[in-house]
């Protein structure tokens, strides 16, 4: 079994424009021109998947979408096979006439922050029919064993500490009117998470934490509730 590898140790990733890079996974979306055209697809990458033993999550959608994610189940995490597999795909994808559509894609992820996790954890265990896991982060995780529906972290809960700010500015809940305190967080993994931040800030909400540089901004509803938007990850640049 293959041990996962982080992104920064798969400078081929920069290659796969196609693919977007979470958390020990790869994600494309592909649109096809037609129903009929993306189940051809879909069932080319199921030839591809057997031929070389590796088998990715496929999602077939009206009108023609196929979202793909790319991971090593047997080793938790990315794997070179993955790279390659990717990259394979994209070439499948081209050659079909499917368009690749990496900027409309995201993956979410509930946030509870509690006292106890160890004692709330269970309750949502039970009532989500889930399993539980760890996060890389080394937080408690819930996961849906089928892989269809958001993940879920139950994490300590910890004072928020806002970061620089940048555009848009980040401020205080307040001097937004909003509720102290942390009831709800989600974390929505987007390529445009600037300009989802900025959408969330205008339409009444309030920047609370701003690191562009790390691609991360904290945006909280007119009552508190947090969404974390993170740009999608991938391999830091090397220096000169």
């Amino acid at each position: 079994m293959a041990n996962p590898i982080s992104p920064d140790q798969l400078p081929e990733l920069a290659a796969l424009t196609d693919w977007c890079v979470q958390p020990g996974l790869l994600r494309g979306r592909f649109r096809a021109t037609s129903f009929e055209a993306a189940g051809r697809f879909v069932a080319a990458v199921a030839a591809v998947a057997d031929e070389v033993d590796h088998h990715p999550d496929i999602d077939l959608r009206y009108p023609a979408i196929v979202q793909i994610v790319v991971t090593s189940h047997d080793a938790g995490g990315l794997t070179r096979r993955d790279t390659r597999l990717a990259s394979t795909l994209s070439a499948l994808a081209a050659d079909a006439g499917l368009t690749a559509e990496p900027d409309t894609t995201q993956a979410l992820t509930v946030v509870i922050e509690v006292d106890d996790p160890d004692r709330v954890l269970p309750f949502w265990q039970a009532v989500l029919g889930y399993r539980a896991s760890t996060n890389p982060d080394g937080d408690a995780m819930l996961v849906d064993a089928r892989r269809f529906d958001p993940g879920v972290v139950v994490r300590r809960r910890t004072p928020s500490t806002p970061t620089s700010a940048a555009a848009p500015t980040a401020t205080s809940a307040a001097e937004t009117g909003a509720t102290p305190g942390r009831r709800l967080q989600v974390d929505l993994a987007h390529p445009v998470a600037l300009a989802r931040a900025t959408a969330g800030s205008a339409a009444g909400g309030s920047v609370l934490a701003a690191d562009p540089v790390a691609g991360r901004w904290v945006v909280a509803d007119p009552e508190g509730n947090e969404v974390n938007l993170t740009g999608w990850p991938g391999p830091r640049p090397t220096a000169d």
